[in-house]
């Protein structure tokens, strides 16, 4: 393994520490309804929720189920979002331009997460020698 490996290997095995923590502590402040569900489904979810928030155009049940369809069922993606929804981090508002589609929307409590992923992602990123470089203007 080349030192470039083992430093990748060491951000990858810092991350899943952190990662592993901060999830008991999810858990033991009631944000997970349920642990045993996949943290990786459980992220994915997260991420596509805020993406499309960001975007300006929220997403969907059936668009965010459509996206998992390869490796789990609506009915999973539909739990999740219901833990997600009672532990206060999502919420579906009725799109306003049809009634009968319920957009997925994140709270403060989700950004909350998310700022407090990205901190820490780029602290370990740091940790391990990782130094920003801006692209260059032209």
């Amino acid at each position: 393994m080349t030192e470039e490996q083992r430093a990748a290997l060491a951000v990858d095995v810092a991350w899943l520490a952190w990662r592993s923590e901060f999830r008991r502590r999810m858990i033991k402040e009631g944000m997970l309804k349920h642990p045993w569900r996949s943290v990786f489904e459980a992220d994915m979810i997260f991420s596509m929720v805020a993406i499309r928030w960001l975007q300006g155009d929220p997403i969907t049940l059936k668009e965010l189920a459509t996206h998992f369809q390869l490796f789990t069922t609506e009915a999973t993606v539909s739990r999740h979002i219901d833990d997600m929804e009672a532990s206060g981090t999502l919420c579906r508002l009725p799109d306003e331009n049809d009634r009968r589609r319920l957009l997925l929307v994140p709270t403060e409590r989700l950004a909350e997460i998310g700022r407090t992923f990205l901190q820490a992602r780029a602290d370990i990123a740091r940790q391990h020698g990782f130094v920003f470089a801006p692209p260059a203007k032209v």
